[in-house]
């Protein structure tokens, strides 16, 4: 659809009276409504007339302009086949009729609400059939997200919404200021970051979860947050837990999310143990995911017994140090592994994984020689080795490596130059790989600066990046 974006200038008397012409079915951003003085200047054109297809109506988030937001916002009524509203930087503190008006919003399927910082009360978002997503940020007073009357033996409310987003509502308490009512029935991801006092609801069909949290109000919430996911999510199947910055053990409970696929955990820094219960319950694990957990120091032997896990990653988690009998691992495909020069042996446990067919290793300064375990990997098909800045050569038995497909490694200057091709000293344990890639920083003069090339019957065709 095209798109229109009008700026109203900080002229005197100006209105909104040149807008460009606008046909059925565009999509209008209208910024800079802070320079409006009142709704007297929203004389034409009437947007009730206009059938625009989505609407933006934003003020600077720096205004404090109260009453005279409230008249202009007034002003600003859409013609009722909108289907996308975005309000931004309002700093009204009610919100004018026709925002409450269903025969209005009625047609709505996203909406988007940010920086309403007085806002008290919002649309009747519940009670809008076709509302399919549904983005709040950063609005403070907001109690509840519907605070509608609502027949509870009748009424659903939400009853087209699959995606919902929920950001840094200090003061959010529920969905429906009403209880009992059935709603959420669609939904199936959801986004919540910075709301210390969210009574999650029941969401049997949630399928995807993103939980954050950044401010000290958090402290008390995030394991309890994590067993209301557990209880009330039971069909989730991914998981994302960031910034839980007080979190230290993860909770029991997650081990009843049975058909959970994927958990990611990233910038956790007090998470220091898994229980051992939590793996045995996550029987559907496809992908497990720990980013920037500096005391984490181990992993259950629970995690032995992920026989779906495909994936694993582990990125500057530099206390980590991974059990034994990893091996058992029969379904583990792919693993990355990047920033543990703390624990020099954080990839001993890999060995013998008996499927292990994509390894990455990045981004270790101080390590000067690569697992010989490495070289008897027979199943590996692709493999990267980035960023050993003191590694100088590559296991003895690398060379048995027969069903590796692709070699990158990137940044090991004192490597690359065991690898030249044909001369270097241990050309010949990477002469079989039929797509190979070698890379140094820009700065370091090397007669091989950016490489790559593909082994072909043992003839090479050089292909050279520019640097």
């Amino acid at each position: 659809m095209p798109s229109t974006t009008f700026t109203v200038r900080p002229n005197a008397g100006f209105s909104l009276a040149d807008l460009p012409n606008l046909q059925p079915g565009d999509n209008l951003h209208i910024k800079g409504l802070q320079n409006l003085r009142n709704g007297g200047d929203v004389r034409e054109p009437n947007l009730s007339s206009m059938r625009l297809n989505r609407l933006h109506l934003a003020w600077d988030r720096n205004t404090n302009s109260t009453n005279s937001a409230e008249e202009v916002l007034g002003a600003l009524r859409p013609h009722r086949d909108l289907t996308g509203f975005r309000l931004s930087g309002y700093r009204g503190m009610n919100i004018p009729n026709w925002m409450t008006d269903i025969s209005i919003l009625g047609r709505l399927v996203d909406v988007k609400l940010m920086n309403c910082i007085n806002c008290s009360q919002l649309p009747p978002l519940g009670k809008l059939p076709f509302l399919n997503t549904l983005y709040l940020s950063q609005m403070t007073n907001v109690k509840y997200i519907d605070d509608s009357p609502y027949e509870i033996s009748t009424e659903n409310a939400f009853p087209s919404l699959t995606e919902m987003t929920l950001f840094d509502l200090p003061n959010l308490e529920r969905v429906l200021r009403i209880e009992g009512v059935e709603m959420l029935s669609q939904l199936s991801k959801l986004s919540i970051q910075s709301i210390p006092q969210f009574e999650l609801p029941s969401l049997p069909s949630v399928k995807e979860v993103y939980v954050g949290g950044e401010t000290e109000e958090d402290i008390d919430h995030e394991a309890s947050f994590l067993r209301d996911i557990a209880g009330k999510m039971p069909n989730l199947k991914e998981l994302m837990i960031d910034a839980f910055h007080q979190l230290t053990v993860l909770p029991n409970e997650l081990s009843s999310l049975r058909s959970l696929e994927e958990l990611y955990i990233i910038d956790c820094n007090k998470l220091e143990s898994i229980p051992n219960n939590v793996f045995y319950g996550l029987i559907s694990l496809r992908i497990l995911s720990f980013v920037i957990c500096h005391s984490l120091n181990s992993l259950p032997q629970s995690v032995t017994t992920l026989t779906s896990l495909q994936r694993l990653i582990i990125h500057y988690c530099p206390e980590l140090i991974l059990p034994a009998n990893m091996n058992m691992l029969n379904s583990l495909r792919e693993v990355s592994i990047m920033g543990g020069d703390r624990r020099r042996g954080i990839y001993n446990g890999l060995e013998d994984i008996p499927l292990l067919q994509n390894l990455s290793l990045r981004d270790f300064p101080s390590l000067r020689s690569l697992p010989d375990w490495l070289g008897d990997t027979l199943s590996l098909q692709e493999l990267e080795i980035s960023k050993f800045p003191k590694l100088t050569s590559l296991p003895d038995n690398f060379d048995q490596l027969e069903n590796l497909q692709k070699l990158c490694i990137d940044r090991c200057p004192r490597l690359v130059n065991r690898l030249a091709r044909r001369t270097g000293e241990d050309w010949y344990k990477i002469a079989h790989v039929p797509i190979l890639s070698l890379r140094l920083e820009s700065d370091v003069v090397h007669p091989i600066n950016e490489e790559e090339y593909s082994n072909s019957d043992n003839e090479l065709d050089m292909e050279v990046d520019e640097p």
